[in-house]
Parts: structure tokens; C-alpha cells; sequence
């Protein structure tokens, strides 16, 4: 059969090679190029756009909304979805067995890794932290696509996860293994995408990959950043090309900065600067929100002295505070939760628009790859790590107490036993009890949650629950305003659970700790000579230094204040009215800080704004609002989420390695529509 040209492109959403017939209908891959580059980045992005607008969805296959305009409801019954019974399907637990990502014997690896690139390695620089921090551990993943079951009534879906080398039944997991990681202890990771070729795929997404470790505090060659994806088969100039199939990514996991007590060790960083709850995900340039959105995701979860993973480890008071355990809830009672709603068409199939450019929302609710699914918990404390894994959706988040298992909420009250003791992949200062108004998670958002289910009666089930409604990827409905923990929007109640949690009978051991007062967890690393008394700073002498060098006399290490726009321009998003472009659009001096003006210029979107390398502190925001003690937003951080017509201001450091590096708009959408911007650290 021959192809059938008319005024639509169909395209099939399976893993099909080349031509096929589906249903009478020759289906065309538009990505069937062979091995010969046609397109750029932008124009097939382009193409692939208006091929999906064309037939990838069909009008009867766009469904609405997750939440009705109402907020009540299941998703499970949206127009044009496909029915899925809630809490059938019992939670993965991604912080146990077969999903913890296990090392392997460095022998195992062939071709040896090295601190140059090695036979068969798709293009980077050399590993310039390799001589200081030489790897202590290795990993193998490999890219690969699986059919997933989202749902215990619907087909399986064609997905793309990861495969730990060292696991002997070849699972292919999705979301991806999670990684225990040592803070201080370097380790390899080698990433081989056995996706199909660009030549030989089919549907959405663009099976070149280049894996970022989120909030990594990592060198320029291990970032994952958005131009390093392989095997680089696409693009237009053949002295582009690389053929590469696997990459070896040096993750330090060196906190930033030096260690005061230990200063002229270049080995060790600062404690109060420690990682916790990272994620990696694909950053493949113009395709991060497909790819991701097709399963390459998993956590990174980043250990240290106090933070520790063992909550019956004694406690020591003669010990210094940063060295005494936090015995936070470890082992099985530590719970990644991967958040992420999906459109899934009337056949039971995943579609994504690669057309849209506000944002993507779907019309199933999941947590860690299940639709609506239930998890079993015993009567203790436990540990929580909430990710927004995206694309687009901003959650607002509550725990409800109802008593039935049916997730009826209208008469559901909040469970007033949840604690927030991180954000952004840092710990807090003390822990924030979580009452009042939803707990907002913009994509990418991490937050770390302890919850102590001893107060549940029986006869009673908690839902975790989403009480914002959303009716277009711009922002959720009902905006009310920006404020100093970011903007609110008006909850919608009952709001739609995504899980059921399911308390078990009796009493279980629980040796970790309380949070309650005077509960201390992380300090905030003190301000570093030449910067002290940044936080004194009116708004207004920030915003008149503007464009300035060394603008304050008193504070010589502040190098500059520079100003970012997220806009648009031509229809794209952009930053200061420029598309991303691959090439630089700011200089920053290697051992200096700034100050950044973060402005959306838009009354009607909202922008989670991620920088890589470094975390930054909030001096200002909403305008003028200066975060306090209490504040959520007294904390380091990774991604900000900038309101409608808001502007913030941020303190930024640039320690230890030089090398370019990302800022964009972590609603993946926007960032693969241009809204992002690169920034070289040099000497």
C-alpha cells in the first residue's frame, strides 16, 4: 500500500519501524530520514508540530482538563478519556528493590572509563574534576523502550525508561532507578541510549537524549546540558554529527563551595550546603518535554552526616550539629513520589501535542507511573520526597482525612500531622507545619515531606489530594496574587486524589524523630566574606545598580546585577527578548557572586524559573517582599516560581568549576520553545 496524501498527516504513536498499515491507513514516521540530516532542531521541531496537530491527537481524542471547572469529580470520567477505576493499582515504591539503581564492578564497563573520551563515547571535554574527585563508584543505565502498564484496565503503553546493567532479570524501569547517593563520594555513570535511531523512530519525542542531573552541583560536561544529547544523527551541518551511543557522566556530588572548618581542602565543600532530593531527567534540546513526559525520569537521592538514612542511629550530643543524625524516617519509610498527569486518548494510548506551546496538561493524575493509585503505611512517621515530574500541571497539594475508600471528599477534613522539611533539594532550617492554604508544586518542584499517620482512626483513609483546577498550561485558575512564598491561586474543593494511602492495623516501632519544636535540621550557610550584609540591601539600590560593575563598594565580590526577562517574542517564548540560540548571553566571573532580577513580564503565565550549577538564595520577592525566618522561602534554591507580572531578585554565587551552563523555564514546554538562555562561568 502506498501513501495516502491528503490534507492531514497521520502519525502512529507505536514504536513501528518505517512504513506501516494501521487500520487501512499508511502511517509515516516524519522523523524517517535515514542517517542524512534534512532538518535543523528548530524545523523539525516545527514539522513534528504541525504533523501532530495534524492527526497525532484528532479532535475527538483531546480530552479535557484533569479537573472540571467545578474541582470535583474524578479524572477517570473527563470527556473524551478512558475509563480507569481509582485506587486499583498498587503504588511501585521507588525507594526499594527492583528500583534502587545498583554499582558495578568497574572490569564490567567496556570500554574503561577515563578521564578522556573512550571508543564508541558520544562527544564531550575531558572530566575536569577527575583528578581531584576520582570516581569511587560505577553505574551503567541503559536507554530503552518498555511497554508500561499505567493502569490495571488499560493497554499498554510504548514508554521509554532505564535498565540497570547490573540487574539480572533486564527490567527496564519507569520512572528510572533511584540513585543513593554520598555526599563527598564521586561516582561514574555511564548512559548508553539504546532507543531507536532517529531514522527508525515513530510518534513523539526524539529518541537523542542527554540526561541532566537536576541540582547537581556538577562540571560543564556532566551537566546534561541541552545541546549534549547523543548520538547526534539530526542535525543539519554533518561537522555536528556524533555517533556516540553512551556517555560517561562524572557526578561528584561535591557540596558547593569550601568547608570552613577545613577551608584550603579543595576536596571538601561546605556541609550546609549538602544535596538531598535530586531528580535526573532527559534535557534534550527542543524535546525535554516529550522525552521526559515518555518516561526518562528517575531520583537521585544525596546523603550526608546528619542526613544520613538511618534513623536509629544515636544520637550524639557532644557531637557538632552538622554531624548529629536528623533520624529522619529511612529505608522503606522513605518514599519517593514522582507527580505527573497524562493525556491519554479514548483507545487507552499516551498522546502529546508537540504543537502546544502554553503548556501540556493531561486528563489522568499519576504518582510514580500508576493512575490514581493506593499505598499501604503503617502507623509511624514517614518521609515523603514529592516531585512535580511535569511537563506543565502546578499542584496544589493537601492531605485529607475521609472516612471512606471511595475518595469521596466532600466531607474530608486536613491531616494536621504533616510536616514540610525540604524544598528544592535542601533541607530547611526547621521544619514548617503544612495548614492553611495547598502546598503549591510548580514542575520540577521538589518538596520533602514527613507525615505521622499514628493519628488516624480506624475506619478512616488519607488522600493525597490536588486542589488546584487548571484549564490551560498558562497558569492554574483563579490567581489571587504573588506573595513571598510565591503566588496563590484559589483552591477548588473537594479537589481530585491522586492516592489513596492506605493506614495498616497496629502499633509498629518508630525510633525517628519528632518534628515538632525546637526540631532543628539544616542552618543556612552564612553569607561569605565580601558578600556579608547582601541581605541589607534595600529592592530599590538593587534595581538602580542594574547593568552595573562591582556596584557596591562595601560588598566587593558582588561582580554585577543583571536583569532576565521571561517574555515572548514572535510568538516564542523568550528571555530578554532573545530565542535560545546555543550561544552565551552572560559572562560570569569564576569566585564572584551577583545579584539577578527575575522578571515575567506577562499577566497570564507563570514561569518555575531553574538555574543550573548553583543554588541561589531569595533576597526579594512579589515586588518588593523580603522572606523571613518562617518563611518557605528562607532556603537555598534551585527553581523559583515567578508569578504573573512578578518580579524577584536573587543572590548567586559561582564556585568552583568554570564552564557554560542553563537558566530556563522549567514548565518543559516553554523551555523547548526557546525560553532559556545560557550563561559561561569563566576565569
Amino acid at each position: 500500500m502506498g501513501p495516502a496524501w491528503g490534507n492531514t498527516l497521520t502519525l502512529n504513536c507505536s514504536d513501528h519501524l518505517g512504513w506501516a498499515e494501521t487500520q487501512g491507513e499508511c502511517v509515516m514516521s516524519i522523523f524517517d530520514l535515514g542517517d542524512r540530516p534534512k532538518l535543523n532542531r528548530r524545523q523539525s521541531l516545527q514539522v513534528g508540530a504541525a504533523a501532530t496537530a495534524a492527526g497525532l491527537l484528532g479532535a475527538e481524542e483531546v480530552a479535557a482538563p484533569a479537573q472540571a471547572a467545578s474541582g470535583g469529580g474524578d479524572p477517570s470520567f473527563s470527556s473524551g478519556g478512558y475509563p480507569t477505576p481509582p485506587f486499583v493499582d498498587e503504588m511501585p515504591h521507588l525507594n526499594l528493590p527492583p528500583f534502587v539503581a545498583q554499582p558495578v564492578s568497574p572490569d564490567s564497563l567496556v570500554p574503561t572509563p577515563a578521564k578522556g573520551i573512550v571508543a564508541g563515547e558520544a562527544k564531550r571535554l575531558p572530566h575536569r574534576a577527575w583528578d581531584m574527585h576520582p570516581p569511587e563508584k560505577y553505574y551503567e543505565l541503559i536507554e530503552e523502550a518498555v511497554q508500561v502498564s499505567l493502569h490495571r484496565d488499560m493497554p499498554l503503553n510504548t514508554m521509554w525508561g532505564f535498565r540497570c546493567a547490573a540487574d539480572p532479570e533486564k527490567r527496564v524501569l519507569v520512572p528510572g532507578p533511584t540513585f543513593h547517593a554520598k555526599s563527598g563520594e564521586p561516582i561514574l555513570v555511564r548512559i548508553r541510549n539504546n532507543l531507536p535511531l532517529p531514522s527508525k523512530h515513530v510518534g513523539y519525542g526524539m529518541p537523542e537524549t542527554s540526561t541532566h542531573l537536576h541540582d547537581n552541583h556538577n562540571t560543564q560536561e556532566s551537566d546534561g546540558s541541552a545541546d549534549d544529547y547523543y548520538p547526534k544523527l539530526s542535525e543539519m551541518n554533518p561537522a555536528h554529527r556524533d555517533t556516540g551511543r553512551f556517555k560517561d557522566f562524572h557526578w561528584i556530588n561535591k557540596p558547593a563551595g569550601a568547608d570552613p572548618e577545613d577551608p584550603t581542602n579543595p576536596k571538601k565543600g561546605d556541609p550546609t550546603e549538602c544535596m538531598g532530593t535530586l531528580w535526573y531527567h532527559d534535557h534534550r534540546h527542543s524535546f525535554t518535554s516529550a522525552n521526559t513526559y515518555r518516561g526518562l525520569a528517575g531520583f537521585y537521592l544525596v546523603f550526608d552526616q546528619s542526613d544520613n538514612n538511618n534513623e536509629n542511629a544515636i544520637d550524639n550530643t557532644s557531637l557538632p550539629a552538622r554531624e548529629r543524625p536528623l533520624k529522619l524516617p529511612s529505608g522503606k519509610y522513605d518514599v519517593p513520589l514522582a507527580l505527573a498527569d497524562k493525556m491519554i486518548d479514548s483507545s487507552g494510548q499516551l498522546v502529546f501535542d508537540q504543537l502546544e506551546m502554553d503548556g501540556i496538561l493531561g486528563n489522568k493524575l499519576t504518582v510514580n507511573g500508576k493512575i490514581q493509585p493506593f499505598f499501604k503505611v503503617e502507623r509511624r512517621r514517614y518521609r515523603f520526597r514529592l516531585l512535580n515530574a511535569g511537563p506543565s500541571r502546578v499542584f496544589g497539594l493537601s492531605l485529607k482525612v475521609a472516612n471512606n475508600s471511595v475518595g469521596d471528599l466532600r466531607n474530608a477534613t486536613d491531616y494536621q500531622h504533616v510536616f514540610i522539611v525540604g524544598r528544592a533539594g535542601a533541607l530547611l532550617p526547621r521544619p514548617l507545619q503544612l495548614v492553611g492554604n495547598p502546598h503549591m508544586m510548580m514542575p520540577a518542584h521538589r518538596s520533602d515531606v514527613v507525615v505521622d499517620f499514628k493519628a488516624v482512626l480506624p475506619g478512616q483513609w488519607l488522600y493525597l489530594v490536588n486542589e488546584y483546577a487548571q484549564s490551560n498550561g498558562n497558569k492554574p485558575d483563579g490567581f489571587i496574587g504573588n506573595f513571598v512564598n510565591g503566588p496563590q491561586f484559589k483552591p477548588v474543593r473537594p479537589g481530585i486524589p491522586m492516592m489513596r494511602l492506605d493506614v495498616q492495623a497496629g502499633d509498629v516501632a518508630d525510633l525517628s524523630a519528632s518534628m515538632a519544636a525546637p526540631c532543628v535540621l539544616r542552618p543556612l550557610p552564612e553569607y561569605p566574606v565580601g558578600v556579608r550584609g547582601v541581605e541589607y540591601l534595600s529592592e530599590a539600590t538593587i534595581l538602580a545598580a542594574v547593568g552595573k560593575k562591582n556596584p557596591f563598594p562595601s560588598l566587593p565580590k558582588i561582580a554585577t546585577v543583571r536583569r532576565w526577562r521571561f517574555d515572548r517574542t514572535n510568538g516564542q517564548w523568550a528571555v530578554n527578548n532573545r530565542l535560545y540560540d546555543g550561544e552565551a548571553a552572560a559572562l560570569c566571573m569564576l569566585n564572584t557572586a551577583e545579584l539577578w532580577v527575575l522578571e515575567n513580564t506577562s499577566g497570564g503565565w507563570v514561569h518555575p524559573v531553574h538555574i543550573h550549577f548553583e543554588k541561589f538564595r531569595v533576597l526579594y520577592r512579589a515586588n518588593g517582599l523580603k522572606p523571613g525566618p518562617g518563611d518557605l522561602q528562607n532556603r537555598r534554591s534551585d527553581t523559583l516560581s515567578l508569578g504573573p507580572n512578578e518580579r524577584a531578585v536573587i543572590f548567586i554565587q559561582f564556585r568552583d568549576f568554570t564552564g557554560h551552563y542553563l537558566m530556563h523555564c522549567h514548565n518543559t514546554v516553554h523551555e523547548d520553545h526557546a525560553m532559556m538562555v545560557r550563561f559561561d562561568i569563566v576565569d
